[in-house]
């Protein structure tokens, strides 16, 4: 029987699966680039708490990709943490490793650049640690690399590229 997809805003009954999601993209995504230590001690009740919190305080820009009601990935998104020159900011977007490159990635980015759109946003980037073959994606997507840094996780110094689009119109019509 073929499975389901849909994208939807998030509620916050959903913190426990997004952390799931969460947790369990990091430790199918970062071995070896992220120590074994780090990844170890990642915490499925500390997460929901996080996720806890900000779906109860914020979750229009939150959207979460659901198969046969399980959910399987999530992307949020919001106002620019830091003066880059971008209005927005794509703060995450992961995937549960056996539903990666199935396009659902593409309509996690999809919901959220449009909500940005609808936010008034027109530009947006994303940081992604340069080991991480997902940058990939976003180079797909027309992302264009404008800077580096040094992050600092579990006690490793890693390197961080951030990718830009200065217009999401353009970047809805490469997505669809």
């Amino acid at each position: 029987m073929p499975t389901t997809s849909i994208i939807r805003t998030a509620t916050p009954t959903d913190a426990e699966q997004i952390a799931f999601v969460h947790i369990e993209s990091w430790r199918t995504t970062y071995p070896g680039i992220v120590t074994d230590e780090y990844l170890d001690k990642l915490n499925l009740q500390t997460r929901t708490s996080y996720w806890q919190r900000e779906l109860d305080e914020f979750y229009d820009n939150v959207f979460v990709a659901e198969n046969d009601g399980k959910i399987v990935g999530f992307a949020t998104a919001g106002e620019s943490r830091e003066e880059k020159g971008y209005e927005s900011e794509l703060y995450a977007i992961y995937l549960l490793q056996q539903h990666q490159k199935k396009k659902l990635g593409r309509l996690l980015m999809t919901a959220t650049v449009n909500y940005l759109l609808n936010c008034g946003q027109s530009s947006m980037y994303v940081w992604v640690l340069s080991d991480n073959n997902s940058k990939l994606f976003y180079e797909r997507l027309g992302g264009q690399l404008f800077e580096e840094k040094t992050v600092e996780i579990g006690g490793q110094q890693l390197k961080e590229l951030a990718y830009g689009w200065t217009d999401l119109n353009k970047l809805v019509t490469t997505l669809t």
